[in-house]
């Protein structure tokens, strides 16, 4: 998908920082969209980063996805109230 913008001539800069206040100050106040990744998403991305890149038994792939699921999204939601 991001390939087929730059086709286009679109310019895409992603962050994962919560105050971008300066970036966007620096690219003139930019169109920003806001993407969160869900518990499925971050499954599959690890699911898949453990089976190409990381040699690991099923059960203790199993557990290296279920403990990173929950941090990650322990970490969102608590950055998502403040």
């Amino acid at each position: 998908m991001l390939a087929e913008l730059h086709l286009v001539g679109a310019k895409v800069f992603c962050t994962s920082r919560i105050n971008t206040a300066k970036v966007r100050e620096e690219l003139g106040n930019p169109a920003v969209m806001e993407i969160v990744a869900n518990s499925e998403d971050v499954i599959n991305y690890l699911e898949t980063r453990l089976g190409e890149e990381w040699i690991y038994d099923d059960e203790n792939k199993q557990k290296i996805v279920n403990c990173l699921v929950k941090k990650a999204m322990g970490k969102y939601f608590l950055n998502s109230l403040q």
